[in-house]
């Protein structure tokens, strides 16, 4: 499979260094918003994840279907429910935040980066400042 049959428009310009020792990641800034305001957000590359703080969002990824839209780097992204609530939630008013959220800073089709990151993950949640853990939005029963 060559990179163009695997690579979605939104990582065109953000691709990772896979190879031997390399610790380069992407990252997710959720911009301010409130409410039912859009979400959006810019995703972009870092070299050395412990040159940049940031918050990884380890969530229950629920269903397959991807019913929601967010607005990434100007393009139209379809997540699912769980995700677009995560990120609802997780948004400030005032300032943007920055997260590692695996199903949008790792490019899912294409399976080498998905390995090689997947292989970091360890290395990426030990260098976070912060674990942020979405279970979901509260019930009646919760």
């Amino acid at each position: 499979m060559t990179s163009s049959e695997h690579q979605n428009p939104l990582y065109l310009n953000l691709e990772l260094e896979l190879g031997p020792g390399s610790e380069a990641i992407r990252l997710l800034e959720l911009l301010p918003g409130t409410g039912d305001g859009p979400v959006e957000a810019r995703l972009f590359c870092v070299q050395k994840p412990q040159d940049r703080p940031y918050e990884a969002l380890s969530y229950t990824w629920g269903a397959k279907v991807k019913s929601r839209t967010i607005q990434v780097n100007g393009q139209l992204v379809h997540v699912n429910d769980n995700l677009f609530n995560a990120l609802v939630s997780l948004r400030l008013e005032d300032r943007s935040r920055t997260l590692w959220v695996d199903a949008l800073c790792i490019n899912q089709k294409d399976n080498a980066e998905k390995q090689a990151q997947v292989a970091m993950m360890g290395t990426i949640y030990h260098e976070t400042d912060t674990v942020l853990i979405f279970l979901g939005m509260p019930t009646a029963q919760s």
